[in-house]
């Protein structure tokens, strides 16, 4: 066996023992809460100080954290087609010209304010179905 191919398969045991030993440090969390989650925590305290529905088995609280991942990837997805909007008026002000650039440039700006527009449709539609049905 040649020295380059010796020196090949030196990392392969580390490397294979890691791969074996991980699963078991990985899954070794408990089942318990951690430390101020759970009834009486301060963590359930503020939260009915704030006047939410704090109780996991209601149905009203399965639809308000359904509301909240909601907003949050609407307001996501809003965030990255403003980012491509400033990406494409980057692009079509580094063209310096060239039209194939340009044409490139602007499909980004119309693919992006298409993008915004729906993700803001979207966004008055959840807020409207939140307002009258809700």
């Amino acid at each position: 066996m040649s020295t380059a191919r010796a020196r090949k398969h030196t990392g392969f045991g580390p490397v294979l023992t890691w791969l074996i030993l991980l699963p078991s440090v990985a899954l070794a969390q408990g089942t318990t809460l951690p430390p101020g989650f759970g009834p009486g925590s301060l963590v359930e305290l503020m939260c009915q100080t704030a006047g939410y529905n704090c109780d996991p088995r209601d149905e009203a609280y399965f639809v308000e954290v359904a509301g909240l991942i909601a907003f949050a990837l609407l307001t996501y997805l809003g965030v990255i087609f403003m980012m491509l909007i400033v990406y494409g008026g980057f692009r079509w002000m580094l063209a310096r010209g060239n039209e194939s650039e340009v044409i490139r440039a602007k499909a980004i700006i119309r693919h992006a304010v298409t993008g915004l527009v729906v993700t803001l449709a979207a966004f008055s539609i959840w807020k409207a179905i939140e307002y009258f049905l809700l």
